[in-house]
């Protein structure tokens, strides 16, 4: 697996991170703020990150979001273009998601 969740719902600010596994830099990070705002909103649903069963599916969903939320997208898995531009890690890549 490529990717690693460090997901901290339960902390008075609250932190998920994606870590890359092959170099252990942070790939996409989503602070208090606008975690709470996510998780209001229902887009991000902690009990979805107590099973590793489909990490992989979370961690590219995670990906979509950040990329839709930088460009202000609505719906991001209805339009993701696979640019590469929402993350600053250089080895990434969607189609290692799959």
């Amino acid at each position: 697996m490529y990717y690693l969740i460090d997901a901290r719902f339960e902390q008075f600010q609250p932190e998920l991170s994606v870590i890359n596994t092959q170099n252990n830099k942070i790939v996409l990070k989503i602070d208090a703020e606008a975690l709470n705002r996510l998780v209001e909103a229902g887009t991000i649903y902690p009990p979805d990150f107590l099973c590793a069963c489909n990490i992989q599916s979370i961690v590219k969903d995670l990906f979509l979001l950040a990329c839709s939320q930088t460009l202000h997208i609505e719906k991001a898995a209805d339009i993701c273009l696979h640019c590469e531009q929402c993350s600053p890690d250089n080895n990434f890549s969607l189609h290692k998601l799959n």
